[in-house]
């Protein structure tokens, strides 16, 4: 009997010499439900610990924020701790003075943590906002505070942050305005602000407007773009109250719709959602009885873009008189740290509420490519170029792909040009390695192009595996009026060709760069050195185009 071995190097060496592709199985992503670990008590210490906020920031560290009452039983303060390569720091403390409640956490683009709270004025509470960043020397710092809402007459408490794929801030918070008359009536309703490039909108948007009280927002941007907002509705003052959700497209935002139906007598509050590592979308809650005020805490999850969602399953299972709420998850992407961490306030122990977490297994291994990068050279152009200003017919498309899964991957890449009608600059195939990025520049020849504004669509896609729908929305980009070929004769490059422009072929008729105050180059369309009746007849010719 041959040896195994043998067997097996002659196989081998069968399938390569017969020219047979030999390729073993992909490993399969992994999928919800989990078998969660835990609970783990985050920080034990006297004094009344809730309100967690979690962000996973992008070098790795996963930073926790909440509100204490350890250093003073009369107020709180918000505090603060960082996870890196799985071990807790030391704790931070951000403010010292007056009362602060409600923090809320997230990263801007460029690496910068924003930290969020509620603090008492005199007669109102108001957001605020710290900063942390990293200065060129690798030290990290606070900025001052910043005071973001100023009311005098309601309270605007219970900040939720998110960052949407462009790099905008999106904080929404709950406003509370209570009138009274003979007798109080309370509304609660969310509004929110952007800030983008650096600069906040002006205006507060209004997003609840019905009668019923609106609060403690939370939000989330998916791999798909949208703007994911949760909370919970209620009757006024009478504790019943369900989990709504409605998404924001970047043009509009949908109905809402009610995503979990608490039995009756039940109030479901403070909403959590995120997206993991294999497109899972996730919602945690706060579940209490309106007769017995204990709370403990559900999950339900949707594998499809919240198309459809699966059953309720109940997170936490403590005794009759211990509370498990607030929860805040966050999908940790280090090297060392896939799992989901699910952070929430139970008096688990003496009575005295502390921050704990529960966590899933590693999410992995999955298979994930993400566009991060698309940009044509050059946005106005003349369509087939205008070499008197250095421009060649070919004008070029710049994109990148990430590999954020566990396996590297074989992409392909393509771009699509298009107004009426579509032009596909073909496809290009790259391998990328896990965690890293690959870069491919796709040239368009706009010989025979028309003037117009066209649109860009880039799509990748690994040729050697398949993604979960979760993880394929960041595939594809789509930017409207990306390249805006002009027409020759466009001296101001406002994109049409109007008197003002054709005006300056005749004042500069016959003139050469000898004379710089009667020359320009844009006039120069035939490159002869010479503004001359070629040029004049281009111009004519293209008079009332408008692009």
């Amino acid at each position: 009997m041959l040896n195994r071995n043998l067997v097996a190097a002659l196989f081998i060496f069968l399938t390569f010499a017969m020219g047979v592709a030999f390729n073993p199985p992909l490993a399969r992503a992994a999928g919800p439900p989990y078998s969660w670990t835990g609970p783990t008590d985050i920080d034990s210490h006297l004094g009344q610990d809730n309100l967690p906020t979690a962000v996973q920031a992008s070098n790795g560290t996963l930073w926790l924020a909440w509100q204490t009452f350890r250093f003073n039983n009369a107020r709180p303060d918000i505090i603060y701790n960082t996870l890196t390569n799985s071990v807790w720091g030391s704790l931070g403390r951000i403010t010292s003075t007056g009362y602060n409640t409600s923090p809320a956490l997230a990263q801007l683009r460029n690496g910068t943590i924003m930290l969020f709270w509620s603090q008492l004025q005199t007669a109102a509470f108001n957001i605020y906002y710290e900063r942390f960043s990293v200065n060129q020397f690798g030290v990290g710092a606070w900025s001052s505070s910043v005071h973001l809402t100023t009311p005098t007459t309601f309270n605007d408490t219970a900040p939720a942050a998110t960052v949407g794929v462009d790099g905008t801030l999106w904080l929404f918070w709950q406003r509370t305005n209570q009138s009274c008359t003979s007798s109080c009536s309370q509304t609660k309703q969310l509004y929110y602000k952007t800030l983008k490039n650096g600069s906040w909108s002006s205006a507060e948007t209004k997003i609840t407007t019905d009668a019923n009280w609106n609060t403690l927002p939370s939000a989330v941007v998916t791999k798909d773009k949208l703007v994911r907002l949760g909370w919970s509705k209620g009757g006024q003052g009478n504790g019943a109250s369900s989990i709504y959700y409605k998404t924001f497209n970047g043009t509009i935002w949908s109905a809402e719709t009610q995503i979990v139906s608490p039995p009756s007598g039940y109030g479901d509050q403070r909403p959590s959602m995120l997206q993991d590592r294999n497109g899972t979308i996730w919602l945690f809650w706060a579940r209490t009885s309106l007769t017995v005020p204990v709370f403990v805490i559900y999950s339900k999850f949707s594998t499809n873009n919240g198309q459809t969602w699966s059953a309720e399953s109940q997170m936490t299972n403590e005794a009759s008189d211990i509370d498990s709420q607030q929860p805040v998850a966050v999908q940790g992407n280090s090297s060392n740290d896939k799992m989901m961490h699910l952070f929430y306030s139970s008096d688990r122990t003496n009575n005295d509420y502390d921050i704990w977490t529960l966590t899933s297994p590693s999410i992995s291994p999955i298979h994930d490519i993400g566009l991060t990068f698309v940009s044509p050279s050059i946005s106005l152009f003349y369509a087939g170029g205008l070499a008197s200003i250095g421009q060649s017919s070919n004008t070029t498309v710049a994109v990148t792909v990430v590999d954020y899964g566990d396996f590297a991957e074989n992409v392909q890449a393509t771009v699509t040009v298009s107004n009426v009608t579509s032009t596909n600059l073909g496809s290009q195939t790259k391998t990328v390695g896990i965690g890293a990025s690959v870069s491919f520049t796709f040239s368009w020849n706009t010989t025979n192009a028309k003037p117009a504004r066209y649109n860009l669509t880039v799509n990748a896609v690994p040729t050697t595996s398949s993604e979960t729908l979760g993880n394929l929305g960041d595939n594809s980009v789509s930017v409207k009026n990306s390249i805006h070929l002009l027409p020759w004769g466009d001296i101001d490059q406002n994109g049409g060709v109007a008197l003002g422009d054709v005006s300056v072929f005749f004042f500069d008729f016959g003139f050469t760069p000898a004379t710089p105050s009667r020359w320009t180059p844009f006039a120069d369309i035939n490159n002869n050195g010479i503004i001359d009746i070629i040029d004049v007849g281009v111009a004519v010719h293209n008079f009332g185009i408008n692009t």
